[in-house]
């Protein structure tokens, strides 16, 4: 609910004069006792509602005060402190202070120390007092203070000749969040007969929309109610995204005013401000009132181009769809389709793409193949198919325009390449194909990831296991050919391929291995792509860790986390982060392992390809932490992924760890998983992808040697 938690009064014509039944709050009272015994000032924070003037008013019914209050932007009266004989100044309103003379009297009055202070405000701890509060210890009392509980609900409506069953009041508490105004309104409507229901909580709020307005909505100045009618549809905004919409160029210190004079609005960082549920609410309701239907899907247009220019694409076409932007959401998704899966968020957009008419997705060949490749991204590779086929067909059809014709047949060359069901077979023949094609008509092929974002090369968007087999053969036939074809994402992949093939088959020394991955790196790093510079750096750190150089690597994966943060490569950071939780199993790092393996989502409800890396991180960490059952089930799982989409080199992997998984667990059947495992990889000549398990394939070894 909105504000939070707590109030006080059950009747409150004037809460000065004291003329109310009133609900004393424990909290409240203690500290305000608490203040009076130690002789300190004591400064109230709450949103309207709370009963912050009610409640100091009735701690202080008996004693001699004098009120002072803020509320028109100065003290409405500021009498010399020698004149002043009641021993208590209670100054009311201070979050609406704006004069400079006002706020130097409370802090003298604070200074003297020879009155009991009371300041009452309803926004954050005023900045014009925080150097003085380092001299003095203010009591502090919040909302939480003033929360009505179920108790003080009941006994509410028992004064009223009302009484609630337990669970309705917990009720109340609960949805109202012991908001005192609302469960006053609660209150209101049972006396009228209605019963504690959903229809009554509906009517509360609607009441509480109109006590709003007249609470702070009409005493806001007109620039802050449009600032913040503008940004009422968005959970979170940045002050560009406020400027923007609302079309100030002071949006800065109308923010800072607001923090000041409410609770409403939280900073959570610079560029991230957060307004409170049940006041956005409020907003969305009044902004409907005042603002007409096209007026407020201007609003949310402008805000998905926003979103749209900063990369924030799901967010983009959400605003679209809320303004009926159907056009918009159409060009965006063709926009999102030219990307590679790695940058492309197309798992994410799925229910937008899905959502997209069939007769319309006919009519472009990108978005065929952004469907194919969304498809196999989420092992439908039926579907795959069917979208391919019917991009191929378009490449046919020769009354269809010239350029529309060219671009079917490009992205059918992309879709041969990248497509993860196809398993990179005749991959060879394809870039022998396409770079001829190139050649004679210069086509250039979409932008494509070999890497996947995977920390690996050989091991990246597809699996390279067979070319691995001759390093020569990768050195000739994803030289020049696919270097030029890929462009940017091909720089540095040769040094980058064979110094992987040389670590993983330990053909290679260590020192050569090291530089090739230091060209490749450079080379990517220069007019290349970062996510080249990823897949070196992961085999490099491989290459230090199998030397036993275990701090070597994780400072080669901090320097690089950073860079990749610098450089705003945010689809790099998952994967960055399962490589860093792959890293610490060797540190026996046991919060970081738990609590990855409880944030990658389960295979069987969100499954998406590009996650395999997580996915296996995640299976080690199952391991280390003894969560067997679960271990086994996600390896069976991704051994039906590996296999079908012919993902070699993992297939292997997870064999293993279902080896050991099956050892411990003292079942029998470890051998001839092992043992497949390990005939599949010697054929490729794979040492490493045994040999980095270290001691946990070591006691399985050593059994079946003896075995043997």
């Amino acid at each position: 609910m909105l504000y939070g938690a707590y109030p006080v009064l059950l009747d409150a014509p004037n809460a000065r004069e004291n003329r109310m039944t009133y609900i004393r709050m424990p909290s409240a009272m203690h500290k305000l006792e608490r203040a009076d015994e130690s002789f300190r000032p004591v400064i109230v924070l709450a949103p309207a509602g709370w009963g912050k003037t009610a409640a100091v008013s009735y701690h202080y019914r008996n004693k001699s005060v004098l009120w002072l209050s803020g509320l028109s932007g100065q003290l409405d009266s500021m009498p010399a402190p020698d004149t002043i004989r009641r021993g208590v100044v209670i100054i009311d309103d201070i979050s609406w202070l704006t004069d400079a003379d006002s706020e130097a009297y409370i802090l003298e009055l604070l200074r003297r120390g020879d009155r009991q202070v009371v300041l009452i405000g309803r926004g954050h701890f005023p900045s014009w007092l925080s150097h003085i509060a380092f001299d003095i210890d203010f009591v502090r009392i919040g909302e939480r203070d003033f929360m009505f509980t179920s108790k003080q609900v009941q006994k509410l409506f028992e004064n009223a000749e009302a009484p609630l069953s337990d669970a309705e009041a917990q009720l109340i508490a609960d949805i109202m969040h012991g908001y005192p105004p609302a469960v006053k309104l609660c209150l209101t409507h049972a006396l009228q007969g209605q019963s504690v229901n959903r229809e009554l909580f509906a009517d509360v709020r609607i009441d509480l929309f109109h006590f709003y307005e007249k609470a702070f909505f009409d005493r806001w100045k007109a620039p802050v109610r449009e600032l913040l009618l503008s940004v009422c549809r968005y959970p979170s905004f940045s002050p560009a995204l406020a400027a923007l919409l609302s079309g100030r160029q002071d949006v800065a210190e109308l923010l800072e005013y607001c923090r000041n004079i409410g609770s409403f609005l939280e900073r959570k960082s610079p560029e991230v401000y957060v307004l409170r549920d049940e006041l956005l609410a409020f907003l969305r309701w009044k902004q409907e009132i005042l603002w007409p239907k096209a007026r407020i899907e201007e609003n949310l247009r402008t805000a998905a181009r926003f979103f749209k220019s900063v990369g924030r694409i799901p967010d983009a076409l959400y605003y679209y769809k809320q303004a009926g932007a159907n056009e918009q959401i159409r060009q965006t998704l063709v926009e999102n389709a030219m990307r590679h899966p790695g940058v492309g968020q197309y798992y994410e957009l799925r229910g937008y793409y899905e959502s997209l008419p069939e007769e319309l997705i006919l009519e472009s060949p990108i978005l065929m193949a952004g469907m194919s490749m969304l498809c196999s991204l989420t092992m439908r590779t039926e579907a795959s198919e069917k979208w391919y086929r019917a991009l191929a067909d378009y490449e046919k059809q020769p009354l269809r325009p010239k350029e529309l014709r060219r671009e079917a047949s490009i992205r059918l060359a992309y879709l041969d390449i990248g497509l993860p069901h196809r398993a990179g077979r005749g991959l060879i023949g394809i870039f022998r194909r396409i770079y001829k094609i190139h050649q004679r008509e210069n086509i250039t092929l979409p932008e494509f990831a070999v890497t996947g974002n995977y920390p690996s090369l050989m091991n990246g968007g597809l699996d390279f296991c067979d070319w691995a087999k001759n390093g020569e053969q990768i050195a000739r036939f994803m030289g020049k050919p696919v270097e030029t074809l890929l462009g940017r994402f091909g720089k540095g992949l040769v040094n980058v391929a064979l110094a992987e093939s040389g670590f993983e088959r330990d053909t290679m020394s260590p020192y050569e291995v090291v530089t090739r991955l230091n060209n490749g790196y450079a080379a990517a790093d220069h007019g290349g792509k970062i996510e080249m510079c990823f897949a070196a750096q992961g085999v490099l750190i491989r290459q230090h860790l199998a030397e036993g150089q275990y701090p070597t690597a994780v400072r080669l994966l901090d320097t690089f986390s950073e860079k990749a943060k610098a450089e705003n490569a945010a689809h790099l950071l998952p994967n960055l982060e399962a490589l860093s939780v792959w890293l610490s199993l060797y540190a026996g790092d046991s919060e970081a392992q738990e609590r990855f393996s409880d944030d990658v989502p389960n295979v069987h409800a969100d499954f998406y390809i590009p996650n395999r890396f997580r996915y296996m991180t995640k299976l080690r960490c199952l391991i280390a932490k003894e969560r067997y059952a679960e271990a086994m089930d996600l390896a069976g799982y991704l051994t039906h992924y590996f296999t079908e989409y012919g993902r070699t080199y993992l297939w292997i992997e997870n064999e293993l760890l279902k080896a050991i998984l099956l050892y411990r667990q003292g079942f029998d059947e470890w051998r001839p998983v092992l043992l497949a495992a390990l005939e599949r990889a010697k054929s490729y000549h794979l040492v490493r992808v045994v040999s980095m398990e270290g001691g946990a394939i070591l006691p399985l070894l050593i059994e079946s040697t003896d075995a043997s």
